[in-house]
């Protein structure tokens, strides 16, 4: 009796949703389209990401068990926009913020900044090869 108490208990942590990320507060540096992968990790495959209605005319989330990508188009807009995705990992939901500037023609800070992005990305996709 003492064994099945404890073995239940071992189940419950079993079943016990667990999840990380990087950034939750995710600000783009610059207005110019493009994507942005996010490191994330769970023990569930119940991963979905939802982008918020008013932002999905820009915005687009993907998400698997190791990586949040974002895709964004370019603002053009002159203003800063707010987007959100929402998270829903197994029974759990975690809130992502997206802000991005308007876009701004200097091609040395966009290099730079793409260049950042393409070391992000090319993380993300050798840890969802894992």
């Amino acid at each position: 009796m003492f064994c099945i108490g404890i073995c239940a208990c071992s189940d419950d942590k079993m079943d016990e949703v667990r999840f990380s990320i990087d950034e939750t507060n995710v600000n783009l540096s610059s207005g110019q389209e493009g994507s942005r992968d996010i490191l994330m990790m769970t023990n569930t495959n119940e991963v979905m990401a939802m982008v918020a209605d008013d932002c999905k005319e820009w915005l687009d989330a993907v998400a698997t068990r190791r990586c949040l990508t974002l895709t964004y188009k370019k603002n053009s807009t002159g203003a800063n926009r707010q987007g959100s995705v929402t998270l829903h990992i197994g029974n759990r939901e975690v809130q992502v913020t997206v802000s991005m500037p308007p876009y701004f023609e200097h091609e040395g800070f966009h290099r730079r900044t793409m260049r950042f992005a393409d070391l992000q990305s090319a993380v993300c996709k050798s840890r969802r090869d894992e």
